[in-house]
Protein backbone atom coordinates (compact mmCIF):
# COMPACT_ATOMS: atom_id res chain seq x y z
CA UNK A 1 0.00 0.00 0.00
CA UNK A 2 1.25 3.51 -0.87
CA UNK A 3 2.80 5.43 2.06
CA UNK A 4 0.53 8.38 1.38
CA UNK A 5 -2.52 6.13 1.59
CA UNK A 6 -1.26 4.66 4.86
CA UNK A 7 -0.67 8.15 6.21
CA UNK A 8 -4.19 9.20 5.22
CA UNK A 9 -5.70 6.15 6.89
CA UNK A 10 -3.71 6.74 10.06
CA UNK A 11 -4.94 10.34 10.24
CA UNK A 12 -8.55 9.15 9.91
CA UNK A 13 -8.26 6.29 12.40
CA UNK A 14 -5.81 7.42 15.07
CA UNK A 15 -4.89 10.61 16.90
CA UNK A 16 -2.40 11.05 19.71
CA UNK A 17 -3.33 13.57 22.35
CA UNK A 18 -1.93 15.28 25.43
CA UNK A 19 -4.06 16.49 28.33
CA UNK A 20 -3.12 17.89 31.69
CA UNK A 21 -4.84 16.48 34.77
CA UNK A 22 -5.53 18.55 37.88
CA UNK A 23 -7.32 15.82 39.84
CA UNK A 24 -10.77 17.07 38.81
CA UNK A 25 -10.69 17.49 35.04
CA UNK A 26 -8.77 16.54 31.91
CA UNK A 27 -7.71 19.60 29.91
CA UNK A 28 -6.26 19.57 26.40
CA UNK A 29 -2.71 20.86 26.52
CA UNK A 30 -1.56 22.41 23.23
CA UNK A 31 -3.18 22.38 19.79
CA UNK A 32 -3.76 18.62 19.45
CA UNK A 33 -4.62 19.22 15.77
CA UNK A 34 -5.00 15.52 14.95
CA UNK A 35 -7.68 15.18 17.60
CA UNK A 36 -10.00 17.66 15.87
CA UNK A 37 -10.44 15.42 12.84
CA UNK A 38 -11.05 12.35 14.98
CA UNK A 39 -13.61 14.06 17.24
CA UNK A 40 -15.35 15.90 14.43
CA UNK A 41 -14.34 19.37 15.60
CA UNK A 42 -14.06 22.32 13.22
CA UNK A 43 -10.49 23.43 12.50
CA UNK A 44 -11.38 26.95 13.61
CA UNK A 45 -12.17 25.75 17.14
CA UNK A 46 -9.41 25.72 19.70
CA UNK A 47 -8.83 22.76 21.99
CA UNK A 48 -6.07 24.19 24.15
CA UNK A 49 -7.23 24.67 27.76
CA UNK A 50 -10.63 23.05 27.05
CA UNK A 51 -11.96 20.06 28.94
CA UNK A 52 -12.14 16.81 27.04
CA UNK A 53 -15.77 16.49 28.13
CA UNK A 54 -16.66 19.91 26.68
CA UNK A 55 -16.14 18.55 23.16
CA UNK A 56 -17.88 15.21 23.58
CA UNK A 57 -21.56 15.04 22.71
CA UNK A 58 -22.97 12.36 24.95
CA UNK A 59 -25.75 12.25 27.49
CA UNK A 60 -23.48 9.92 29.38
CA UNK A 61 -20.64 12.46 29.61
CA UNK A 62 -20.91 12.95 33.40
CA UNK A 63 -20.60 9.22 34.04
CA UNK A 64 -17.76 8.90 31.54
CA UNK A 65 -15.98 11.76 33.25
CA UNK A 66 -16.37 10.07 36.66
CA UNK A 67 -15.04 6.79 35.26
CA UNK A 68 -12.07 8.53 33.66
CA UNK A 69 -11.21 10.43 36.86
CA UNK A 70 -11.40 7.22 38.92
CA UNK A 71 -9.03 5.49 36.53
CA UNK A 72 -6.63 8.43 36.56
CA UNK A 73 -6.67 8.81 40.34
CA UNK A 74 -6.06 5.09 40.73
CA UNK A 75 -3.17 5.24 38.29
CA UNK A 76 -4.91 2.70 36.01
CA UNK A 77 -4.38 2.43 32.29
CA UNK A 78 -7.17 4.41 30.62
CA UNK A 79 -9.65 2.69 28.35
CA UNK A 80 -12.94 4.45 27.70
CA UNK A 81 -15.48 4.56 24.87
CA UNK A 82 -16.51 8.06 23.78
CA UNK A 83 -19.01 9.33 21.19
CA UNK A 84 -17.91 12.07 18.80
CA UNK A 85 -19.97 14.89 17.29
CA UNK A 86 -20.60 12.90 14.09
CA UNK A 87 -21.86 9.90 16.05
CA UNK A 88 -18.70 7.81 15.67
CA UNK A 89 -17.46 5.77 18.57
CA UNK A 90 -13.91 6.46 19.68
CA UNK A 91 -11.81 4.32 21.98
CA UNK A 92 -9.82 6.51 24.34
CA UNK A 93 -6.66 4.79 25.53
CA UNK A 94 -4.09 6.53 27.68
CA UNK A 95 -1.63 6.53 30.54
CA UNK A 96 -1.10 8.88 33.46
CA UNK A 97 2.38 10.36 33.54
CA UNK A 98 4.14 13.03 35.59
CA UNK A 99 6.65 15.51 34.18
CA UNK A 100 8.28 18.21 36.33
CA UNK A 101 5.68 17.66 39.03
CA UNK A 102 2.75 18.13 36.63
CA UNK A 103 0.35 15.26 35.84
CA UNK A 104 -0.64 14.50 32.26
CA UNK A 105 -2.83 12.05 30.39
CA UNK A 106 -1.01 10.86 27.27
CA UNK A 107 -3.03 8.71 24.97
CA UNK A 108 -4.51 7.71 21.66
CA UNK A 109 -7.97 8.05 20.15
CA UNK A 110 -9.00 5.15 17.88
CA UNK A 111 -12.09 5.57 15.67
CA UNK A 112 -13.78 2.20 16.20
CA UNK A 113 -16.58 2.60 13.66
CA UNK A 114 -14.23 3.54 10.80
CA UNK A 115 -11.73 0.94 11.89
CA UNK A 116 -14.43 -1.75 11.77
CA UNK A 117 -15.63 -0.54 8.36
CA UNK A 118 -12.12 -0.71 6.93
CA UNK A 119 -11.54 -4.08 8.58
CA UNK A 120 -14.78 -5.49 7.16
CA UNK A 121 -13.95 -4.10 3.71
CA UNK A 122 -10.48 -5.59 3.75
CA UNK A 123 -11.86 -8.89 5.04
CA UNK A 124 -14.35 -8.98 2.16
CA UNK A 125 -11.63 -8.14 -0.36
CA UNK A 126 -9.40 -10.84 1.09
CA UNK A 127 -12.22 -13.40 0.82
CA UNK A 128 -12.83 -12.35 -2.80
CA UNK A 129 -9.11 -12.63 -3.54
CA UNK A 130 -8.93 -16.08 -1.96
CA UNK A 131 -11.97 -17.16 -4.00
CA UNK A 132 -10.39 -15.91 -7.23
CA UNK A 133 -7.11 -17.61 -6.29
CA UNK A 134 -8.97 -20.88 -5.66
CA UNK A 135 -10.80 -20.58 -8.98
CA UNK A 136 -7.55 -19.78 -10.80
CA UNK A 137 -5.81 -22.76 -9.19
CA UNK A 138 -8.73 -25.00 -10.11
CA UNK A 139 -8.65 -23.80 -13.71
CA UNK A 140 -4.92 -24.41 -13.88
CA UNK A 141 -5.41 -28.03 -12.76
CA UNK A 142 -8.40 -28.77 -14.99
CA UNK A 143 -9.04 -29.40 -18.64
CA UNK A 144 -10.76 -26.26 -19.93
CA UNK A 145 -13.37 -28.13 -22.00
CA UNK A 146 -14.56 -30.90 -19.68
CA UNK A 147 -13.44 -29.40 -16.33
CA UNK A 148 -11.99 -32.79 -15.42
CA UNK A 149 -8.39 -32.92 -14.22
CA UNK A 150 -5.85 -32.27 -16.96
CA UNK A 151 -3.08 -34.72 -17.86
CA UNK A 152 -0.45 -33.41 -15.45
CA UNK A 153 -2.79 -33.06 -12.48
CA UNK A 154 -4.24 -36.53 -13.11
CA UNK A 155 -0.79 -38.07 -13.08
CA UNK A 156 0.35 -36.11 -10.00
CA UNK A 157 -2.75 -37.08 -8.00
CA UNK A 158 -2.52 -40.73 -9.03
CA UNK A 159 1.17 -40.94 -8.16
CA UNK A 160 0.52 -39.32 -4.79
CA UNK A 161 -2.30 -41.75 -4.02
CA UNK A 162 -0.48 -44.88 -5.24
CA UNK A 163 2.67 -44.04 -3.30
CA UNK A 164 0.73 -44.01 0.00
CA UNK A 165 -1.92 -46.67 -0.71
CA UNK A 166 -1.84 -50.03 1.06
CA UNK A 167 -5.20 -51.38 -0.14
CA UNK A 168 -6.67 -52.12 -3.54
CA UNK A 169 -7.81 -49.74 -6.23
CA UNK A 170 -8.67 -49.73 -9.92
CA UNK A 171 -7.27 -47.70 -12.80
CA UNK A 172 -9.39 -47.32 -15.94
CA UNK A 173 -8.49 -45.97 -19.35
CA UNK A 174 -11.54 -45.04 -21.45
CA UNK A 175 -11.32 -44.22 -25.15
CA UNK A 176 -14.15 -43.24 -27.50
CA UNK A 177 -14.48 -45.66 -30.43
CA UNK A 178 -14.14 -43.95 -33.81
CA UNK A 179 -13.83 -40.45 -32.39
CA UNK A 180 -11.92 -39.25 -35.47
CA UNK A 181 -14.87 -40.32 -37.60
CA UNK A 182 -17.21 -38.26 -35.41
CA UNK A 183 -15.02 -35.18 -35.89
CA UNK A 184 -14.71 -35.80 -39.65
CA UNK A 185 -18.44 -36.37 -40.17
CA UNK A 186 -19.93 -33.82 -37.79
CA UNK A 187 -17.14 -31.32 -37.07
CA UNK A 188 -15.02 -30.52 -34.05
CA UNK A 189 -17.75 -28.56 -32.28
CA UNK A 190 -19.86 -31.71 -32.14
CA UNK A 191 -16.77 -33.66 -31.13
CA UNK A 192 -16.28 -31.29 -28.20
CA UNK A 193 -19.93 -31.78 -27.27
CA UNK A 194 -19.33 -35.54 -27.10
CA UNK A 195 -16.35 -35.03 -24.79
CA UNK A 196 -18.46 -32.88 -22.47
CA UNK A 197 -21.18 -35.54 -22.41
CA UNK A 198 -18.54 -38.13 -21.53
CA UNK A 199 -17.34 -35.98 -18.64
CA UNK A 200 -20.93 -35.71 -17.37
CA UNK A 201 -21.17 -39.51 -17.26
CA UNK A 202 -17.98 -39.77 -15.20
CA UNK A 203 -19.12 -37.06 -12.78
CA UNK A 204 -22.35 -38.99 -12.17
CA UNK A 205 -20.78 -42.41 -11.78
CA UNK A 206 -17.76 -41.74 -9.59
CA UNK A 207 -17.20 -40.40 -6.10
CA UNK A 208 -15.78 -36.97 -5.37
CA UNK A 209 -12.58 -38.51 -4.01
CA UNK A 210 -11.98 -40.67 -7.10
CA UNK A 211 -9.53 -39.22 -9.62
CA UNK A 212 -11.09 -38.49 -13.01
CA UNK A 213 -9.12 -36.80 -15.79
CA UNK A 214 -8.97 -36.17 -19.50
CA UNK A 215 -5.50 -37.34 -20.52
CA UNK A 216 -5.73 -37.05 -24.31
CA UNK A 217 -8.00 -35.95 -27.12
CA UNK A 218 -10.72 -38.53 -26.47
CA UNK A 219 -8.99 -40.53 -23.76
CA UNK A 220 -9.92 -40.44 -20.10
CA UNK A 221 -8.48 -41.95 -16.92
CA UNK A 222 -10.31 -42.88 -13.76
CA UNK A 223 -8.67 -44.10 -10.58
CA UNK A 224 -11.21 -45.63 -8.21
CA UNK A 225 -9.85 -45.45 -4.68
CA UNK A 226 -10.27 -48.06 -1.97
CA UNK A 227 -12.25 -50.73 -3.84
CA UNK A 228 -11.86 -54.25 -2.49
CA UNK A 229 -14.70 -55.84 -4.47
CA UNK A 230 -13.86 -56.44 -8.12
CA UNK A 231 -17.56 -56.76 -8.92
CA UNK A 232 -18.08 -53.09 -8.06
CA UNK A 233 -15.40 -52.16 -10.59
CA UNK A 234 -16.95 -54.40 -13.26
CA UNK A 235 -20.36 -52.82 -12.63
CA UNK A 236 -18.93 -49.30 -13.07
CA UNK A 237 -17.24 -50.31 -16.32
CA UNK A 238 -20.44 -51.85 -17.66
CA UNK A 239 -22.34 -48.67 -16.77
CA UNK A 240 -19.83 -46.54 -18.66
CA UNK A 241 -20.13 -48.70 -21.78
CA UNK A 242 -23.94 -48.72 -21.61
CA UNK A 243 -24.32 -45.00 -20.95
CA UNK A 244 -21.97 -44.03 -23.79
CA UNK A 245 -23.85 -46.29 -26.22
CA UNK A 246 -27.07 -44.51 -25.16
CA UNK A 247 -25.62 -41.03 -25.73
CA UNK A 248 -27.22 -38.88 -28.40
CA UNK A 249 -27.38 -35.23 -29.39
CA UNK A 250 -29.25 -33.08 -31.85
CA UNK A 251 -26.61 -33.99 -34.42
CA UNK A 252 -25.59 -37.53 -33.52
CA UNK A 253 -28.35 -40.13 -33.28
CA UNK A 254 -28.48 -42.72 -30.52
CA UNK A 255 -26.37 -45.79 -31.18
CA UNK A 256 -23.54 -44.09 -33.10
CA UNK A 257 -21.25 -43.68 -30.11
CA UNK A 258 -19.39 -46.28 -28.09
CA UNK A 259 -16.26 -46.60 -26.01
CA UNK A 260 -13.62 -49.11 -24.99
CA UNK A 261 -12.51 -49.46 -21.37
CA UNK A 262 -9.34 -51.08 -20.08
CA UNK A 263 -9.04 -51.69 -16.33
CA UNK A 264 -6.26 -52.83 -14.06
CA UNK A 265 -7.26 -53.91 -10.57
CA UNK A 266 -4.31 -53.41 -8.24
CA UNK A 267 -4.51 -55.53 -5.09
CA UNK A 268 -1.19 -54.32 -3.71
CA UNK A 269 0.78 -51.13 -4.34
CA UNK A 270 3.78 -52.90 -5.82
CA UNK A 271 3.53 -51.15 -9.20
CA UNK A 272 4.21 -47.51 -10.03
CA UNK A 273 1.91 -45.21 -12.01
CA UNK A 274 3.62 -45.75 -15.38
CA UNK A 275 3.40 -49.53 -15.07
CA UNK A 276 -0.27 -49.45 -14.10
CA UNK A 277 -1.05 -46.99 -16.87
CA UNK A 278 0.69 -49.19 -19.43
CA UNK A 279 -1.30 -52.26 -18.32
CA UNK A 280 -4.62 -50.38 -18.37
CA UNK A 281 -3.81 -48.82 -21.75
CA UNK A 282 -2.94 -52.17 -23.34
CA UNK A 283 -6.10 -53.68 -21.87
CA UNK A 284 -8.13 -50.84 -23.37
CA UNK A 285 -6.63 -51.43 -26.83
CA UNK A 286 -7.39 -55.11 -26.47
CA UNK A 287 -11.04 -54.22 -25.85
CA UNK A 288 -10.98 -51.94 -28.90
CA UNK A 289 -9.42 -54.64 -31.10
CA UNK A 290 -12.10 -57.06 -29.93
CA UNK A 291 -14.80 -54.87 -31.43
CA UNK A 292 -15.04 -51.99 -28.97
CA UNK A 293 -18.15 -51.04 -27.02
CA UNK A 294 -16.86 -53.23 -24.18
CA UNK A 295 -14.52 -53.36 -21.24
CA UNK A 296 -11.72 -55.71 -20.30
CA UNK A 297 -10.19 -56.09 -16.86
CA UNK A 298 -6.91 -57.51 -15.64
CA UNK A 299 -5.63 -57.92 -12.08
CA UNK A 300 -2.09 -56.91 -11.18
Amino acid sequence: MDKRVIGQLNSELFAQYLCSFDGEDVIFDGKNDGVKKILGICDCEKLDKRSLFDVILSNDAPRLKRDLLVQLNNGDEIELMLMTRDGSWVLNRGLRTTVDGKTYLVGLFVVISKFKTIYDTQKTRLAEYEQKLTETTARASCDSLTMLYNTKTTRDLCEEYISHESGSFAMMIIDIDGFKKINDNYGHIVGDEVLVMMSSIFKRLFRNNDIVGRIGGDEFLVLMKDVEDIEIVKKKCAQIVDLVSEMASETIPKGEMSCSVGVVMAKTPHLIYDELFCIADKTMYSAKQNGGNRFELIEA
